[in-house]
């Protein structure tokens, strides 16, 4: 039995951002793994984003590259990561605010896509159903590269929980 969709509607709201720093590509499974300690199977070398790990995975990543960097941790988790607590006076590494992924990504630009679809973004149309290396495609105003497309990126809080659920 199909489930039901639930009706779309435009929310607007206004989050004031404060000053933060994001990287310029999507973490690669060279360095999740360089970090984390781990082997994949496929090739690391090839600069290919990190997926299927799950946002408590993100947080112990963020955690990590921290220590390796001689940061503070930002996240505190209980014994088995069912309970994650910012701490926003750190100056670890963390997840970015929905908001603030949404502020990345559409830089100066009035949309979403700051450019022609298949020069921004590997998607269903132009990806060979693969994911790619990061940077191949045209940066936005700020730098920043695969905003759109290729991978889901994990943020700290959820997007819209009454349409996705409680997904992490």
């Amino acid at each position: 039995m199909p489930g039901k969709r639930k009706n779309l509607k435009e929310v607007n709201w206004n989050v004031e951002i404060q000053p933060f720093y994001l990287a310029k590509y999507t973490v690669t499974e060279e360095l999740y793994a360089t970090i984390m300690e781990k082997k994949f199977l496929t090739t690391i070398n090839d600069r290919k984003p990190i997926v299927n790990v799950s946002w408590i995975d993100a947080v112990n990543f963020c955690n990590s590259l921290s220590d390796a960097l001689g940061y503070n941790k930002f996240y505190d988790c209980d014994q088995n990561c069912k309970s994650v607590v910012c701490n926003h006076s750190s100056n670890g590494f963390r997840l970015p605010t929905d908001a603030e992924w949404q502020y990345a990504c559409k830089a100066k630009s009035k949309g979403y896509r700051y450019g022609e679809i298949d020069e921004i973004a590997w998607y269903k149309d132009n990806s060979n159903e693969h994911v790619h290396k990061v940077g191949e495609k045209v940066p936005n105003e700020w730098g920043l590269h695969d905003m759109i497309g290729n991978v889901w990126e994990w943020c700290w809080d959820l997007y819209d929980e009454d349409m996705f659920g409680n997904y992490r």
